[in-house]
């Protein structure tokens, strides 16, 4: 299964997200989140972040925010190649990076992770200084289901209002979709 970071085709990611705040010198805000494969150890995660955070400085990149990835268990699997076998994966190492990087350079990144063999599943959005530092100091928390049914749950719908209905608004209702 693709990414859509990897689907954009020749255009690129430059754009691919709009955010609310204008480039500021040439330079625009992107995030990148990515699942690292579970099999990665403490220290194998910690060499992992250091190089990508050494390599998007490289290509001139300004931090603006981030999170240390932890493990956590996947909402559904996600099957990789594995000694000639595909195997689904249940967990992963999970974290993100939030930097300045000029338009231009955005597909080193992509690139750096399409060919990294640690990275399970990644995607680079554009967003905002804004909104990153918000996530950082806790203002803004995306609510969290109880259950995963309880996160794809159809939208309940407020009990209608209404007063009695005869059966000839009835038989008229029905005898207008019949026609239709």
């Amino acid at each position: 299964m693709a990414d859509i970071a990897t689907d954009v085709g020749s255009e690129g990611l430059a754009g691919l997200f709009e955010a609310d705040t204008e480039p500021r010198d040439g330079k625009t805000v992107y995030e990148v989140g990515y699942h690292l494969l579970p099999s990665l150890g403490a220290q194998e995660v910690e060499a992992w972040v250091r190089e990508f955070s050494k390599f998007i400085s490289e290509q001139g990149a300004s931090l603006v925010g981030e999170k240390m990835p932890e493990k956590i268990d996947l909402a559904y699997p996600i099957y990789r190649r594995a000694d000639g076998k595909f195997k689904g994966v249940t967990e992963a190492h999970f974290g993100w990076v939030a930097f300045e990087l000029s338009p231009s350079a955005v597909h080193a990144v992509q690139a750096f992770m399409e060919t990294n063999k640690s990275v399970l599943r990644f995607i680079v959005v554009r967003t905002s200084a804004e909104e990153v530092r918000a996530v950082m100091e806790g203002k803004m928390v995306m609510p969290k289901a109880q259950s995963s049914s309880e996160a794809i749950a159809a939208p309940k719908r407020a009990e209608e209002q209404s007063g009695t209905v005869s059966e000839a608004d009835i038989d008229k209702a029905i005898a207008s979709i019949d026609e239709n």
